[in-house]
């Protein structure tokens, strides 16, 4: 009894042991490991609103997040920039961005609030005695939406004329959130094909005429935070990179897959003070 007793105790030290050891090495592994938080939002509300959504991120809370974004040592990417100095290192980062933190902020579905809240802040935020370059955020939209709004079918999005005052003012990284927001693991072939590829045409005639247009709807967002193997498939034949809505923080390495981006969800319970932290988490380009 005594020797299985003593063998039971072995067997379980080597198992703490063993924790402890997996636990050291994932703590070495993730604190050289390069991140880049990546945040998405959804609509913007101004005070009470008569049906809120857990999605809904109050203007206030949302200013005290961005005026530490302006004022610290960000460099605020486009999807874009993340493509070419991150994931495929095609270009090297410019030399001016040495010693700040990257991330993203993204905001999905094309509110109407984008125009309404969104770039009057950017705009005024631009003014701050400490603030740097002009902060560019992420809009991926839904081209349908977008038409249904240049239709007066709806104002509940962003028409033609709110994208083009955004883009052509340096502030709207515009990309693709599915045509229509449908759930794309269940739909067939033929309905996943429209759904990714559809409507681009819409986004570009938005900005007809507009220089620097050729990045328009390159980047995906995955609808619903769905998708699969197939789906992302299909995704790397219209698009570059696709981005989910899991929660979690991008951390750059051999196992990068361009389209499984991780996003850092905002919702309304959110203080900003917990997406400071977040965004503080943020790894220095040396």
């Amino acid at each position: 009894m005594f020797k299985k007793l003593k063998k039971l105790r072995i067997i379980l030290l080597g198992i703490l042991v063993t924790g402890f050891i997996s636990i050291l090495s994932w703590l070495l592994v993730d604190s050289l490991t390069f991140k880049i938080p990546i945040f998405g939002f959804h609509n913007i509300i101004d005070g009470q609103v008569e049906k809120e959504n857990y999605l809904d991120y109050t203007k206030t809370d949302l200013a005290k997040f961005l005026t530490h974004i302006v004022q610290g040592d960000y460099w605020v990417l486009d999807t874009n920039e993340l493509y070419k100095y991150f994931l495929t290192k095609s270009q090297p980062i410019p030399p001016e961005h040495i010693g700040q933190k990257p991330i993203i902020i993204t905001f999905d579905d094309g509110y109407k609030s984008m125009r309404q809240y969104v770039l009057p802040l950017l705009e005024e935020l631009e003014t701050e005695p400490k603030a740097g370059e002009t902060v560019k955020v992420v809009l991926f939209l839904n081209p349908n939406s977008v038409k249904r709004a240049e239709k007066g079918a709806s104002d509940k999005y962003m028409n033609c004329q709110d994208i083009r005052d955004g883009f052509t003012k340096g502030y709207f990284d515009i990309q693709g959130h599915g045509y229509s927001h449908r759930i794309l693991p269940k739909l067939n072939e033929k309905e996943l094909i429209f759904e990714l590829s559809g409507g681009k045409e819409i986004l570009k005639g938005c900005l007809s005429g507009v220089e620097n247009t050729d990045k328009i709807a390159t980047h995906l967002a995955y609808a619903y935070n769905k998708s699969n193997g197939r789906v992302r498939e299909y995704t790397a034949r219209y698009y570059l990179s696709g981005y989910l809505y899991n929660n979690r923080t991008l951390k750059l390495g051999w196992w990068t897959n361009p389209y499984r981006i991780p996003r850092l969800r905002a919702f309304r319970s959110d203080p900003p003070e917990k997406l400071i932290r977040l965004a503080q988490t943020a790894s220095e380009i040396r």
